[in-house]
């Protein structure tokens, strides 16, 4: 009903929750909604642990204890391909069963369904889960093994999103740590400065448009060829308008983590072609 009144283009959720994450996209499957569900990386500190705000009611002693969790998920994951998945889980319990955790179960399972799996290759995506009680809390985390991601699809909605001109999309689609990089920039930038650099693009080009041509795709990368085509009506390299039109072919370089966000974007086209169209 929530997503009947929106009509939202795209809905986010963590990784941390990947299993109300499967459960949501499966509905969205049955009821052919058009509602795009992004899953956003698990952000983690420092030591491993995986944020959230139960863990500001870990004691200090607890709060130490804690990063084992995760430690575990990633030590499972080392010994895919070395190991059985019987042999992966047992060893994962052991390290968890400690007297400080109140195991609640570890599961490594098909990413889809959520059923568990004796083999990794019964499963396209897998997904390693665990819940542990520490003190008065509750603490879940997962770490996907590996995973099949639709790389086609998401250059073209990388695509969308900069044509949108939607700057809060734009940062949806890039996570914290994606460096982007093009001809004008001196060298790659994060987090914000994406958004900075899309706004001042926008503000030199409003008609700015980028036209796909061709899409090559693997695993975990694509890349799209496109023109850029637009109307210089701002300044830009601290030049003032030239009200002079630009169609330069480009191509994109897109790199995605296991959840599908970008984590690498780097733009080649002629810059020499871009300065001489504009100021001669």
């Amino acid at each position: 009903r929530f997503l009947d009144i929106l009509n939202p283009d795209a809905m986010y959720m963590g990784q941390k929750d990947f299993q109300q994450f499967q459960v949501t996209a499966e509905l969205l499957r049955q009821i052919k909604s058009p509602t795009r569900l992004v899953m956003g990386a698990t952000i983690r500190e420092k030591d491993g642990l995986a944020m959230s705000s139960r863990n500001m009611r870990l004691s200090e002693e607890e709060r130490a204890i804690a990063p084992r969790i995760s430690k575990a998920l990633f030590n499972a994951k080392a010994k895919m391909g070395s190991k059985s998945i019987d042999e992966i889980k047992a060893e994962a319990i052991a390290e968890l069963d400690i007297p400080e955790f109140t195991f609640e179960y570890f599961e490594i399972a098909d990413g889809r369904t959520m059923l568990p799996i004796s083999s990794f290759d019964d499963a396209e995506t897998v997904v390693a889960c665990t819940a542990v009680h520490l003190g008065p809390v509750r603490l879940i985390d997962n770490v996907i093994f590996k995973s099949v991601i639709d790389t086609r699809r998401l250059a073209e909605d990388v695509m969308k999103v900069w044509n949108v001109k939607d700057l809060r999309k734009i940062r949806a689609v890039y996570g914290d740590n994606a460096e982007f990089f093009d001809p004008l920039l001196e060298k790659p930038i994060k987090g914000n400065a994406i958004l900075n650099y899309a706004k001042g693009i926008y503000e030199a080009f409003p008609d700015l448009i980028f036209e796909i041509q061709d899409i090559a795709v693997g695993p975990d990368f694509a890349m799209a060829q496109w023109v850029q085509k637009g109307k210089q009506t701002g300044p830009i390299m601290g030049k003032p308008a030239s009200n002079r039109y630009i169609e330069i072919p480009a191509t994109s370089v897109l790199r995605f983590d296991e959840t599908g966000q970008i984590i690498s974007h780097r733009d080649y086209w002629d810059m020499k072609k871009f300065l001489k169209d504009l100021f001669g």
